[in-house]
């Protein structure tokens, strides 16, 4: 396996548990030396455990490929965007693959696992490993088998989920079936590269678009005076033919904010316009500059100086639940990013998985929960953790300034029990 991030990881811990013999090449050295060590690179339910059991038995770990004997390639490592150009940078799948074509053996099998461009896998991967003089389809095989977790449960859903396995010849599908159904009960062949490559782009930028739904409806509800989450509650209740998210500050994270720009790329390709993906994307990157406005007014209308208020944020990572420590993405670190170029001074931060270190390299004063809350002028929860429901906000929020503005971002607590505390005004999206 090459790359172990939370994809490659995460994978190769459930094949060492299945019974395979794995080897995970991580050139970070690093990230590889914790793994090796046992130590986990990033939050993940139940990792630890898998660590103990399977590091140094059924997986070890390297930073090249030196006596790397596989016969099984599975290339999961990140494709990049450039969020201003929107360009795809393929280097990282490109290297992986000039390594394994120095490497291929007679009937072996490469597996594409990082979200690409459609055509990727038969248009660069394959190319460059019949360097190896080899041929596809006889002499070797090549599969794009798409990784459909989200983090924070992926050793469960790996182990549950539908595969999905495009081939490149009904053997190259055949193996990849072999190799999946090993641990995971349900294979899906959808009989082509490109169709398996396109499937994970829909799956991701189609939560994408339902989201940007509610962030849009989100900005209507502001203007006039409405609770959308309320209503929300009450169009969903006993009706399940739709199912309307409830909004957002944005959409985060690594898969979801970039998955639609590789989408777009292949309608470019073909001189269609991706109307509907592209106004998705639009409308959940303007929701961070929403709030940001949102709270300049607030300021404005408080008489509150930007470079005088303590504001806290709450929640870096990109989502709450399921948890995670992942911060790619996260809509926290694009508003704080708005919020520093600005004149706002002291910024204070926290979250339940990152360290104090972590917060720090943001250049934000790590504090607690509860530090937080005392004397800030402005409160903002960004992830919807579970842990936020074992503290007395009601109680803390005395301690604050008075005003203050105390933003549930996910509609965390009750709007009831907070709204009529004296100098606190509680907000959140579309409301």
């Amino acid at each position: 396996i090459y790359g172990l991030g939370y994809v490659g990881l995460t994978l190769g811990l459930i094949m060492a548990e299945t019974g395979f013999s794995v080897t995970g090449v991580e050139r970070d050295k690093f990230k590889a030396k914790r793994i090796k060590n046992k130590k986990t690179p990033f939050f993940e339910t139940g990792i630890k455990n898998y660590l103990e059991d399977n590091i140094g038995n059924n997986l070890k770990i390297r930073t090249s490929i030196s006596n790397v004997n596989g016969d099984i390639h599975i290339i999961s490592v990140g494709t990049p965007v450039d969020l201003k150009t929107k360009k795809i940078n393929f280097k990282p799948i490109k290297n992986v693959c000039n390594t394994i074509s120095k490497i291929l053996k007679k009937n072996d099998i490469v597996i594409l696992r990082s979200t690409v461009e459609i055509g990727t896998t038969r248009n660069i991967v394959l190319p460059i490993l019949k360097k190896s003089g080899l041929n596809p389809g006889s002499d070797f095989y090549l599969s794009f088998c798409p990784e459909r977790t989200i983090e924070g449960q992926a050793l469960r859903e790996l182990k549950t989920l539908p595969q999905i396995v495009g081939g490149y010849c009904p053997t190259s599908a055949e193996i990849s079936s072999r190799v999946f159904g090993e641990y995971t009960p349900t294979i899906v062949n959808v009989d082509s590269l490109e169709g398996a490559e396109l499937c994970k782009l829909m799956d991701n930028t189609y939560r994408d678009v339902i989201f940007s739904y509610s962030n849009q409806i989100s900005f209507l509800a502001e203007k006039l005076n409405l609770n959308l989450p309320e209503l929300i509650d009450k169009i969903n209740l006993s009706y399940n033919r739709n199912f309307i998210p409830k909004p957002s500050p944005g959409v985060g994270g690594p898969c979801l904010t970039k998955d639609p720009y590789i989408l777009e790329s292949t309608f470019k390709k073909f001189k269609l316009k991706p109307l509907i993906t592209k106004s998705a994307r639009d409308i959940n990157n303007y929701s961070i500059s929403n709030l940001h406005l949102r709270l300049k007014q607030y300021l404005k209308l408080n008489k509150l100086k930007p470079n005088k208020v303590k504001i806290f944020l709450s929640g870096f990572a990109f989502k709450g639940n399921p948890a995670t420590s992942d911060i790619r993405g996260s809509t926290a670190i694009d508003f704080l990013k708005k919020l520093q170029d600005g004149s706002i001074k002291k910024i204070y931060g926290h979250d339940f998985l990152l360290t104090n270190q972590e917060i720090s390299k943001l250049n934000v004063n790590p504090v607690t929960f509860e530090n937080g809350l005392k004397n800030a002028d402005v409160i903002i929860i960004f992830n919807n953790h579970k842990s936020y429901l074992e503290f007395n906000v009601k109680k803390l929020l005395l301690k604050s300034n008075k005003p203050c503005l105390f933003f549930d971002s996910w509609q965390i607590f009750k709007e009831s029990n907070l709204q009529r505390l004296p100098g606190i005004t509680y907000n959140g999206i579309g409301y």
